[in-house]
């Protein structure tokens, strides 16, 4: 298994989707009026989507490797069995990957994914009272939700390829992701006033999580690497 797994690619191409972001939030802005309920509503959908997805993917990280046998997180929930380590949620049961894990209702779980599914059931709440509620911001409002939605979903990235988060620590920087993403989709939304351009945004939103996922990958190979132990969870 290559320890860089395609990251170094994935990162260069989501900088790439931030600034394309950035640029159609700017370049595509409008100051014609309110945006329609339906316009609304089909964003709305995408998001609605893309996190009920995303709570499958944390509940459950491997049914993907059904549909894509290359599925980068799926691995991660299975490689290491043949090997006798064991595991608690879905890591290694060893000193190296404890700060991958949190405990909780009585569990072990893993940081990333009960981060990223708690994320995305407020994110759920968020979109359900978005497209309820009358609310028009300003151009300038909307655009700053786009900027902050993007250094969210930086900060999480960063964290995972540049800190040594502990598990309170992993868990609270995936839960950004899913805000993150709204917050792109509904001011990319709000400040074109042009639905293609929300669904823009959920379509690099994706791009984004690939990124994350093959980042949290490449760190957990190059830990089995440095370790002296002899499962190798990540090598197989």
């Amino acid at each position: 298994m290559s320890g860089d797994d395609g990251a170094r690619e994935m990162v260069i191409l989501s900088v790439a989707g931030g600034i394309i972001v950035l640029a159609l939030a700017w370049f595509g802005r409008s100051e014609d009026g309110a945006v329609q309920s339906t316009d609304r509503l089909i964003v709305g959908s995408a998001l609605l989507a893309s996190f009920i997805l995303g709570i499958s993917l944390a509940a459950k990280p491997g049914w993907v490797r059904r549909l894509r046998k290359d599925a980068v997180h799926a691995v991660d929930s299975d490689t290491g069995l043949a090997s006798g380590q064991g595991r608690r949620g879905h890591h290694p049961d060893c000193e190296h990957f404890r700060p991958h894990t949190v405990n909780a209702i009585g569990k072990v779980l893993c940081a990333g994914c009960t981060g990223l599914g708690i994320g995305s059931v407020a994110s759920i709440a968020m979109v359900i009272l978005y497209v309820s509620l009358p609310i028009s911001p300003s151009p300038m409002i909307s655009m700053s939700l786009v900027a902050i939605g993007i250094a969210l979903v930086a900060a999480s990235m960063a964290d995972s390829e540049l800190f040594q988060a502990r598990g309170g620590e992993r868990l609270f920087s995936n839960l950004i992701m899913p805000f993150g993403f709204f917050l792109v989709a509904v001011g990319l939304l709000e400040s074109t006033e042009n639905a293609a351009y929300g669904l823009m945004g959920v379509l690099i939103s994706f791009l984004w999580l690939d990124t994350r996922i093959r980042l949290s990958r490449r760190r957990h190979i190059r830990m089995c690497s440095g370790c002296v132990e002899a499962c190798k969870s990540y090598l197989a």
